[in-house]
């Protein structure tokens, strides 16, 4: 019997499984509309690496994930950080030239709910560009806690290893940015051959925003 049910299955073969996104209802605040919105978005796991703003532009985080890859953002990318959520990517958030990603947090003020990210990296950045790759793209934060930090050479926002900072706009939340020689918001660090990397295009219009560098700027260029 079982040597003919193996047969059976063999000939048969084994149809391929779909996988779907888990997409929920998802509300963010819109500090330009300045008020609540909801919209569909596809739920952040430990196993999704890449973002991808052609196949989903919205993404939420809920309750605790942690992935150990570092993420890929492609396109434009619009996350957002539920109440309660705390993402932890421990190999930092790739967002390169020519993407982009927009962070928000659920209400307009930041309470001990508000969702959290930290992003880490080591000579790339902890959000931003990556080891003398290709420069860093368009960040914008406009709610919730976001901590990123290089451990080396990588802006703890903006430029890695050798990498200019790119556009980054911040108009809420709470944001942390640290860096051992990179900006703590801007560029990434060259000291190989002494050239300051630019810090790019950086915008604070609201939020608590704290920078700092061992040897970098705490805004602007890396060492």
């Amino acid at each position: 019997f079982v040597c003919t049910l193996a047969m059976i299955v063999t000939s048969l073969g084994v149809a391929p499984v779909t996988v779907y996104a888990y997409t929920e209802q998802a509300s963010y605040y819109d500090r330009d509309a300045k008020e609540v919105k909801t919209v569909s978005a596809e739920v952040i796991t430990a196993d999704m690496t890449t973002w991808d703003g052609a196949t989903s532009k919205w993404y939420v985080v809920k309750g605790k994930v942690e992935i150990n890859t570092r993420v890929t953002v492609t396109g434009d990318v619009h996350l957002i950080l539920a109440d309660g959520a705390q993402l932890k990517a421990g190999r930092g958030i790739d967002v390169s030239a020519e993407n982009a990603l927009t962070i928000y947090g659920q209400t307009d003020e930041v309470t001990k709910n508000t969702g959290k990210i930290e992003a880490n990296g080591v000579s790339m950045s902890g959000i931003g560009g990556t080891y003398y790759g290709s420069a860093c793209g368009k960040i914008t934060i406009t709610g919730g806690v976001v901590d990123a930090k290089s451990i080396y050479d990588g802006a703890g926002i903006g430029g890695g290893s050798g990498v200019d900072g790119g556009i980054i706009t911040i108009t809420g939340g709470t944001v942390t940015a640290t860096s051992v020689n990179g900006a703590g918001i801007g560029g990434g660090a060259n000291s190989s051959i002494g050239a300051t990397l630019k810090g790019g295009t950086i915008t604070i219009t609201g939020g608590t925003v704290t920078a700092k560098s061992n040897s970098g700027a705490g805004i602007g260029g890396g060492l």
